[in-house]
């Protein structure tokens, strides 16, 4: 039994508007950095969601945000050395989701800065078009602060990301003003 939400996904509403402003994003990104937030610090083990991408975010018709089909996360288990299964949707999971170790809250991290990346540009990572850090630079829609926060989020290896999801919530709240803001 699942419930069910009312809204859009954010990867329809792509299909419909191309991409969307920057100041919009950043208000769609901070709410799911909450969510990401409150899923990494759950106790006793982490939830590592590991399916971020615009297909499983929920635009209800408030301007709330939903994530939805949690069918492949898992619990983060620090003794582990790597995942029982590998799994993700390519473009949006990171590369230690295919074999390269344990997946932990930098997947997720590395998932968001793909997914926003998308949102930003309506370019899908799996389109192969010369990858996400080549399209973010010259990219005059993109704020400088916004392409740095991407391009720390998708680095290749993890210990380059940002630490937690929190500290990402952090410098996004540092970043612009969200729409509807004075």
């Amino acid at each position: 039994i699942v419930d069910y939400i009312e809204g859009e996904s954010l990867d329809k509403k792509l299909k419909e508007c191309g991409s969307f402003t920057e100041e919009t994003v950043l208000g769609w990104a901070k709410q799911i950095c909450d969510v990401l937030v409150y899923l990494h610090e759950f106790r006793p083990n982490p939830i590592i969601y590991r399916d971020l991408k615009p297909s499983n975010i929920i635009l209800a018709g408030d301007g709330s945000i939903k994530l939805i089909d949690f069918g492949i996360a898992r619990e983060y288990k620090k003794e582990s050395s790597g995942d029982t299964v590998y799994i993700g949707t390519r473009g949006y999971a990171a590369p230690e989701q295919y074999g390269c170790g344990q997946t932990s809250a930098a997947s997720d991290i590395y998932s968001f800065g793909v997914t926003v990346y998308e949102l930003l540009t309506g370019e899908s990572p799996a389109a192969g078009s010369g990858g996400i850090r080549q399209s973010l630079y010259g990219n005059q829609r993109i704020s400088a602060e916004m392409m740095q926060i991407i391009e720390k989020c998708t680095r290749t290896d993890p210990s380059q990301r940002f630490r937690s999801a929190r500290e990402l919530l952090e410098c996004l709240n540092k970043t612009g003003r969200e729409e509807g803001t004075g």
